[in-house]
């Protein structure tokens, strides 16, 4: 009997140690994408503008998700979604014609996340850089989880973007790319 509650015992500590450790790391996160689009940033502009227009190149695409129930603001600036993962809203923070689009974003109990879209003139091609940066929420494990956590949106904003530049300029891409997931899956 003495085995099992050294033993026990033995593993509390290592575990409340792990904690320790996670509760003591960064959450913060900062995920950046980036690609040039062969056209004017009037013609990006007005596929980031309105957000029912982002399914057809974002990685989240509401009607990929049997449960999701979505609807959309009036002028197409905000969303709120519910589905079994959880709640979340979508709204645009900050627009200025050919040049961004920001936004915040809140999704069950993750903080608020805050976004831009960032459309630079490079003759007749678009610099197009997606931004974000928040904090995953308090937990002592999240801590060990933000480098996967960064690297998988950074994956996902990278897709969107490349779907995004493929839609303008009239190529044709798969679909496959395309998740069902909503960020930040954490939502978006």
């Amino acid at each position: 009997m003495k085995y099992w509650i050294r033993l026990f015992l033995l593993v509390a500590v290592v575990l409340a140690f792990i904690a320790g450790i996670g509760c003591l790391l960064p959450r913060g996160y900062d995920i950046s994408a980036q690609t040039t689009i062969a056209d004017q940033p009037s013609a990006v502009y007005d596929r980031i503008d309105k957000l029912q227009d982002w399914k057809s190149w974002s990685h989240f695409n509401p009607d990929k998700i049997d449960s999701l129930q979505i609807e959309y603001g009036a002028d197409g600036t905000s969303q709120s979604w519910t589905d079994v993962r959880g709640s979340g809203k979508l709204w645009f923070t900050d627009q200025v014609a050919d040049k961004k689009v920001a936004y915040k974003l809140r999704f069950a109990n993750f903080p608020e996340m805050d976004s831009t879209i960032e459309l630079d003139s490079e003759g007749e091609r678009t610099k197009v850089t997606w931004r974000s940066s928040g904090r995953l929420p308090w937990s002592p494990f999240y801590g060990f989880f933000r480098g996967v956590y960064e690297n998988g949106m950074q994956m996902k904003y990278q897709q969107s973007l490349e779907l995004l530049k493929a839609e303008v300029e009239g190529l044709e891409v798969g679909a496959e790319d395309t998740d069902s997931e909503p960020t930040p899956s954490i939502g978006k």
